[in-house]
């Protein structure tokens, strides 16, 4: 914020007069000459997805998250991110996402320039960002990555087979795995089947 006023940019600070999305847009009335407006109060998921469907971009450019779930965040709402910092495997440049590469703003500003002289592909790469998103839904984390897991319990010989062929492979080490057969605890299978009965929740439900 300092940065932003000592380089001359006109700031707004701001509360929410109430929570939820009716509160944010009672924020955002009248600000249309700001440069920079900070909202002062806690956004519900509600709100969070109305900025991030209507904003003209969103930077998503931390280099602390170890994994970026604000730019998933914006595909699922609908919006363009732009990411970048923090390897987001999920972004793909200029499909379903602005990917930025370096610290130099000229990059932003070049990539969103072309975007937005050609609003057919900003619209495609919008739709691409929803598509990736129901990818990263509960269900869909569920059933690619726990439930195959489960299966091996399940399954040990399969897990003890997988192990040995892959001693075979050049560069890497067999690796003893004791307890495969020890029995699952009652709180995980518990969260499992939580989890499970939501099969069918919104795409959006980002895990």
């Amino acid at each position: 914020m300092a940065a932003a006023a000592a380089a001359g940019l006109g700031i707004v600070e701001r509360p929410l007069p109430q929570p939820g999305v009716r509160g944010l847009l009672q924020a955002l009335d009248g600000l249309e000459g700001a440069d920079l407006v900070s909202l002062r109060s806690p956004l519900d998921g509600a709100s969070c997805r109305v900025l991030f469907q209507g904003a003209d971009a969103v930077l998503a450019t931390s280099g602390h998250e170890p994994f970026g779930l604000v730019g998933l965040e914006t595909m699922a709402a609908g919006g363009v991110a732009c990411t970048g910092g923090s390897g987001e495997d999920y972004a793909v440049p200029g499909y379903n996402a602005l990917v930025l590469e370096t610290e130099d703003p000229q990059e932003f500003l070049g990539l969103f320039a072309a975007l937005r002289a050609h609003p057919a592909h900003e619209r495609a790469l919008r739709q691409a960002g929803r598509l990736t998103a129901r990818q990263y839904g509960w269900p869909q984390v569920l059933q690619r990555t726990l439930l195959p897991r489960l299966a091996l319990h399940d399954h040990p010989t399969l897990l003890e087979t997988a192990a040995g062929h892959s001693c075979k492979e050049p560069g890497r080490m067999r690796i003893p795995i004791e307890g495969v057969q020890t029995p699952m605890p009652a709180p995980l299978l518990g969260w499992i089947a939580e989890r499970l009965e939501g099969l069918n929740t919104p795409a959006a439900d980002i895990a």
